[in-house]
């Protein structure tokens, strides 16, 4: 595959090392689009805040990941998937192929929010997103790692329902 990554496309366009990183940490705010293996629809909306900040992670650990997402992806654990982000705003889950240079730790999806029109349909319990507008906890029902909305379609995490086969390990 000869296609370049949104890593070495912003790399290659010689901004100085602040704008990199503001772009590089800016991409986990995205949308992601196709298909949704099981475990993976409560990404699917209008806008994804990953919160790999939010995630503890040491600062090495962080930059590994974040670099790992605008680059060849960033494995899912305990799935045969990686999470990639392709450009501004456009984000995809697809198989792991084995050239992914970080794994997300088991607890991600805490970090992450999802808004849906004006709702939020996912909420992990380290985001931000619980203290804000709009998130009214009576609407919302215990999902694990976050709360869905009332009502929505199990949020089941990934790492409990990917099929079986070879798992990335963290």
């Amino acid at each position: 595959m000869n296609e370049r990554t949104w890593l070495e496309q912003v790399e290659s366009r010689g901004f100085d090392k602040w704008m990199t990183e503001v772009l590089i940490v800016d991409a986990q705010r995205t949308h992601f689009a196709g298909d949704f293996p099981s475990g993976f629809a409560f990404l699917e909306g209008g806008f994804v805040d990953l919160g790999f900040g939010l995630l503890g992670l040491t600062d090495e650990r962080l930059d590994a990941v974040r670099r790992a997402f605008v680059g060849r992806g960033v494995a899912v654990v305990g799935t045969d998937f990686r999470i990639r982000n392709l450009g501004p705003g456009r984000s995809v889950v697809v198989p792991a192929d084995g050239t992914e240079l970080a794994t997300l730790p088991g607890h991600w999806r805490r970090g992450v929010f999802v808004v849906n029109g004006n709702k939020y349909s996912w909420v992990g319990k380290a985001s931000p997103a619980a203290s804000l507008p709009g998130f009214v906890v009576g609407e919302y029902r215990d999902a694990g790692d976050g709360w869905v909305l009332a009502g929505e379609a199990s949020a089941t995490p990934a790492s409990e329902k990917a099929p079986p086969g070879p798992r990335q390990n963290a």
